[in-house]
């Protein structure tokens, strides 16, 4: 009996090492990202965000790159590197816009992780990202923070109403992760703490005027005054499912060598 269980577990082993090279062979490889930044030296240097890489500042902005020796008092802690952005905004729609994608982006699902925290904001306040189709649209994919009540919320728009995801703390980041589909002007997102707890997710959330076409990133503070701090910002294309793949391949395996064996 027991070299009746080792020889089946030798075959097993067998079978699973094949599937998972057939796997790797036929998975799809690691995409590269559209976008991807920390906001770092030397690609990045201390002062105005306007003009660096790309940025630009469709409506009155303040919006610098700070490193942890400049940040002002209670600037929340740079969770990797020593550099990040922020948008301040006292009067007027502040925002920095940056084209991450030419041509737009209206047919693949792809994906924006990033990390953000809030800081010094007054009642009605919106620190908000927008995933969008111009540098001045405030249409699209829009998420972040909203003051209300006294308490700030970390909040998504689905299509025209600002849903809760659940309450931040201030000059804390938070890792927001957005699934968008072109396709159907939708999106799913989830936001966690940097130790990895979930805040709260949601799916299937729609596109604010039903935009379909996303070229570009804003970094945005809106109604009452606010800063929006942003760091390790990466849009990505969605991987295919290798992984799955891999895991299918595997049990196949391990079907087909049951039957043999009997």
């Amino acid at each position: 009996m027991v070299e009746f269980l080792r020889v089946r577990v030798m075959y097993a082993t067998k079978f699973v090492a094949i599937a998972v090279a057939v796997g790797a062979a036929f998975g799809t490889e690691a995409t590269a990202a559209i976008f991807s930044t920390g906001f770092e030296s030397p690609d990045y240097t201390l002062g105005a965000l306007n003009g660096q890489q790309g940025w630009t500042k469709p409506f009155v902005v303040n919006a610098p790159i700070t490193d942890v020796a400049s940040a002002g008092v209670g600037d929340p802690a740079v969770p990797e590197g020593s550099q990040y952005a922020k948008v301040i905004r006292s009067t007027g729609d502040a925002r920095a816009a940056k084209q991450f994608s030419t041509p737009a982006l209206n047919t693949d699902p792809f994906v924006v992780d990033v990390l953000l925290a809030y800081g010094g904001v007054s009642t009605g306040s919106l620190p908000l990202v927008y995933i969008t189709n111009s540098e001045s649209s405030f249409n699209g994919v829009i998420f972040g923070f909203q003051e209300s009540g006294g308490q700030v919320n970390i909040t998504y728009r689905n299509l025209n109403t600002f849903t809760t995801l659940g309450t931040a703390v201030e000059d804390t980041f938070y890792r927001f992760q957005v699934v968008i589909d072109p396709a159907t002007a939708s999106y799913d997102i989830e936001v966690k703490t940097l130790g990895g707890s979930l805040i709260g997710s949601a799916q299937d959330a729609l596109s604010r005027a039903g935009v379909n076409s996303f070229s570009h990133i804003g970094l945005s503070v809106l109604t009452g005054a606010g800063t929006l701090y942003a760091d390790q910002l990466d849009i990505s294309p969605v991987p295919e499912p290798s992984g799955l793949f891999l895991i299918g391949c595997a049990a196949s395996a391990w079907s087909i060598f049951l039957r043999r064996r009997g």
